[in-house]
């Protein structure tokens, strides 16, 4: 569960830097190039951690 909650705490300062940097940007929001390739990511270490 410590692993879990540590992912998310990662997932969550991930989505805040990127956040950070494209409110520089014109756009207000993460392109959804980035939001699926994070999903594919938290998917794959879902993935592995069931398979550990």
């Amino acid at each position: 569960m410590n692993d879990r909650r540590r992912d998310r705490s990662v997932d969550e300062y991930i989505d805040q830097n990127l956040r950070l940097v494209f409110s520089n940007i014109e756009t207000a929001e993460i392109p959804d190039r980035f939001k699926e390739l994070l999903d594919r990511l938290r998917q794959q270490d879902e993935n592995q951690s069931q398979h550990q």
